[in-house]
């Protein structure tokens, strides 16, 4: 099972993505939920401060996760979330992929 944080088609509106990402992660924190977490940014403008968020969610001792994919990430926009990434220390396999599909099927 994938659990998929769709963040797509915000734009530039860094608040509503903020509280889409405060609003799910207790629910993508449940030890019942899956360990393979997708996060659909396409169509989103990523700001440092939306990639913090996320990676603070995926570095969350809380939950064990295994994988992560992020899908629709640009890649100057990637470089910037690998090195947030690495800074919240999330230590699984992050990949990133332009196509939803490909991501889901790396997930599995």
């Amino acid at each position: 099972e994938i659990y998929f944080l769709h963040l797509d088609a915000f734009g530039p509106r860094e608040d509503l993505v903020l509280e889409r990402i405060a609003a799910d992660a207790p629910t993508m924190l449940r030890p019942s939920y899956p360990a393979f977490v997708g996060i659909n940014v396409d169509e989103t403008v990523l700001t440092p401060r939306i990639m913090e968020a996320v990676a603070n969610v995926l570095a969350d001792a809380r939950k064990v996760f295994r994988k992560a994919a992020i899908v629709g990430c640009g890649r100057k926009d990637q470089r910037a979330f690998e090195k947030t990434l690495q800074a919240a220390d999330v230590t699984y396999p992050v990949a990133f992929f332009r196509d939803f599909e490909k991501a889901k099927e790396w997930l599995i």
